[in-house]
């Protein structure tokens, strides 16, 4: 997406741009995500994805829901500006669990504002990357700015357990796939150019069942999941 010569945004172009963002109606989105219960099992993300879907359906966005289970949709909502390249912009609405919930300073679900903060469950992560994306891209749409090119907004389930039903499921149907990708995921602010991974592994260790009285005839399992353990720490 390009804007003017050599494809960058003239100043009044982005001033317009953020003119158009609304602190209450931001602020606002961000609540209304945090008060939905996405924990993650189950990942129940159904009413996160509608909300953000409205609000970019009336901007003009084109709307697609779509996944392998009824409980985790994804969101991938599209304005075409003009010819040229595609952004993807991508971030998550389930959450990991509350834990304790009587060790939080504020109910996790119920969004209160303290000190200028929001408070609640994915309130950082990753529902305030959500709220800038899905604020951005209304904002852009509505400064009516010139640009080539494509938006996607791609709001997605089952990130925190390992995103088969969410990031893949998203790139599996995107057709054509993006030119630009951002990740909405929390940086301290920080551009960052990658972002750890993991890799599930079983590993399981043999032994064989002796008598106590003879334990050189058998092998302890247990000991040799330990010379494992530590071969990994080290």
């Amino acid at each position: 997406m390009r804007v003017g010569e050599g494809g960058n945004m003239e100043r009044s172009d982005i001033e317009r741009v953020v003119a158009n963002v609304d602190a209450d109606e931001t602020i606002g989105l961000l609540q209304a995500l945090v008060r939905d219960p996405s924990v993650n099992p189950p990942g129940d993300v159904r009413a996160s994805i509608a909300i953000c879907a409205e609000r970019l359906q009336a901007a003009g966005f084109e709307i697609e829901i779509g996944g392998d289970l009824e409980i985790m949709p994804n969101l991938i909502a599209r304005k075409r500006f003009g010819d040229g390249p595609t952004l993807l912009y991508n971030a998550h609405v389930d959450v990991v669990p509350t834990g304790v919930e009587t060790a939080w300073s504020h109910p996790p679900f119920a969004a209160e504002i303290a000190n200028g903060r929001v408070y609640g469950r994915g309130a950082g992560d990753d529902k305030a990357s959500v709220t800038a994306q899905v604020m951005g891209a209304i904002a852009l749409a509505r400064s009516q700015t010139a640009l080539s090119g494509t938006l996607i907004v791609n709001v997605v389930a089952d990130e925190e357990t390992g995103g088969l039903h969410g990031a893949k499921w998203s790139v599996e149907h995107l057709d054509p796939l993006p030119d630009y990708v951002i990740v909405g995921e929390q940086t301290l602010n920080r551009v960052a150019v990658g972002e750890k991974g993991f890799a599930s592994t079983q590993v399981v260790v043999h032994g064989r069942a002796a008598h106590g009285a003879l334990p050189w005839e058998g092998a302890n399992a247990v000991e040799g999941m330990a010379l494992v353990i530590s071969a990994l720490r080290a």
